[in-house]
């Protein structure tokens, strides 16, 4: 069977256009909302993406956030880092490791009269680690834990709203973490600071009430 590749493409970027036409056709109408007063959830699935180069994996986060005035909201975010296999160089599996984090922030927007409102967001708090060992560790007769790490969350972001209580979202932002990293067995204890800088990068939704 012979296919028409060009035609094809034709028709593809159409239904790209006509897409992209219906959705601004949705949205134009639209202006950013009044937002002082206001309460808003935010709920966005992210990559988890480690500075140093090690292994990524997923993340999904929530904030809540009161807005005091135009340009200024205060809040509370969360959200739970997914299971990430610890591997050495020959991929030896030594467990799971996953995250809660809980940080205060503050929301700082610049009060564009578009439905286009670019943020800037800092966060104090905590990321809350749970290492899961696998087999190798326990029966090597080892056990290992991960403490909790003190966080400093820098991030920006955008809203692109659509109507009066609903916008989507897009964030990139730079988490700060250590954690101590302690090995026991065989009557020794081993320790070492682990470096969990980590990006979160992805978008979600908004919601106003």
């Amino acid at each position: 069977m012979y296919f028409n590749w060009k035609e094809r493409l034709k028709m593809l970027k159409k239904s790209v256009l006509f897409l992209a036409a219906l959705a601004f056709s949705v949205s134009a109408a639209y202006a950013a909302p009044e937002v002082v007063g206001r309460n808003d959830l935010t709920v966005d699935g992210s990559a988890f993406v480690y500075s140093d180069g090690g292994d990524n994996y997923a993340a999904v986060t929530g904030r809540l956030v009161h807005n005091v005035t135009e340009n200024v909201g205060v809040g509370v975010e969360s959200g739970y880092y997914f299971g990430q296999e610890i591997l050495d160089d020959t991929s030896t599996d030594y467990g799971d490791l996953t995250g809660v984090p809980l940080m205060a922030d503050v929301v700082v927007r610049y009060a564009n009269p578009s439905k286009f409102v670019p943020y800037g967001v800092l966060g104090l708090g905590a990321i809350f680690w749970n290492f899961d060992e696998s087999s190798v560790v326990t029966d090597a007769g080892l056990t290992a834990k991960v403490d909790d790490s003190f966080a400093v969350k820098l991030a920006g972001g955008a809203d692109w709203y659509l109507n009066e209580d609903w916008a989507l979202n897009f964030e990139t932002g730079y988490v700060f973490a250590n954690s101590d990293v302690t090995v026991a067995g065989g009557g020794a204890v081993a320790s070492a600071t682990a470096d969990v800088d980590h990006w979160l990068i992805g978008g979600g939704v908004k919601r106003l009430f």
